[in-house]
């Protein structure tokens, strides 16, 4: 709950999806997004996408995931990936029966982290590349947030499991899927 309302100070001190996250001073908080992950090191399109995904989940609006999750997959793409396993319906069904009661809490400590940057897109959280001991104090604390049993996000080998995301290029929500 504490970070969606962080993600609701940050949204209306002046960010909506008319005015992107990139007009939003940076937070001394340590939940605050740390430097690296600020939308304005984001390509614009990347940036916008994540600021109306926070905003969804801080107004826990399902319809408006849902609308970011559905689009039409051109030749040799993937449609939106929210389960391994069979699909049904759209993912907010799939995220409210599987996802508990934090889920939303969780996607936005996901999306608040560090992102890693790859081919004009990016993925989050930035812990499913770097080990938690080796996270900046804002990125743990955000860990720390989202991840209440650490040892069920890795698996014995130190690989990460839990729910990951990405936007692409032309800020496309991919994935937001735990377990790949």
């Amino acid at each position: 709950m504490r970070l969606r309302i962080l993600v609701l100070g940050l949204l209306t001190a002046g960010c909506s999806p008319e005015r992107p996250a990139e007009s939003v001073p940076p937070v001394s908080d340590a939940r605050a997004v740390s430097e690296a992950a600020r939308p304005d090191s984001l390509p614009s399109t990347v940036a916008e996408t994540r600021a109306v995904i926070l905003a969804a989940a801080a107004r826990e609006d399902w319809a408006a995931l849902d609308s970011l999750a559905t689009w039409t997959p051109g030749p040799g793409q993937s449609p939106f990936l929210y389960t391994l396993g069979p699909t049904f319906g759209p993912p907010s069904i799939f995220w409210r029966t599987h996802g508990g009661e934090g889920f939303l809490d969780e996607m936005t400590a996901v999306l608040q982290s560090t992102p890693q940057l790859s081919d004009g897109g990016a993925g989050w959280p930035t812990w499913a590349w770097i080990p938690p001991t080796d996270l900046s104090p804002a990125d743990r604390a955000l860990f720390e947030g989202a991840v209440p049993d650490p040892s069920a996000a890795f698996t014995a080998e130190g690989d990460y499991v839990g729910p990951v995301t990405f936007i692409d290029s032309t800020g496309r929500w991919l994935r937001y899927v735990a377990g790949e």
